[in-house]
């Protein structure tokens, strides 16, 4: 019984730990797209976001911010202005929301989307 206890706290410590670091390296990549200088550098960033959501099975909604503050879900997204870009997370059970960036390229957006 003990070692069952043992091997669940274990298993709840790792976990935990687990989403926290998927969590630190899905804002570090986020900055790193809010701070892009260049249309490549947003391309990299987006790729490496990708590639952590799909490794950590996560999903996540995309949003178009126009000026009145209104979020316009990626889906009924149709070139309208917007201010920014803001996206919703989902590890696990919980839910965090990351926002401010202001494409250099509009059509970036839809890289979020490749397989």
């Amino acid at each position: 019984m003990r070692k069952f206890i043992a091997f669940l706290i274990m298993m709840v410590f790792f976990s935990c730990n687990n989403q926290e670091k998927t969590m630190s390296n899905i804002k570090s990549g986020w900055e790193q797209l809010v701070h892009s200088e260049t249309v490549d550098e947003e391309i990299l960033a987006i790729n490496r976001l990708r590639k952590i959501s799909q490794k950590d099975n996560l999903s996540f909604s995309l949003y178009m911010i126009d000026f009145s503050g209104k979020k316009i879900h990626y889906n009924d997204f149709k070139n309208q202005k917007i201010v920014n870009v803001a996206i919703d997370f989902y590890p696990d059970d919980a839910q965090f929301t990351l926002g401010n960036w202001k494409p250099l390229d509009i059509d970036n957006v839809s890289l979020f989307f490749l397989e």
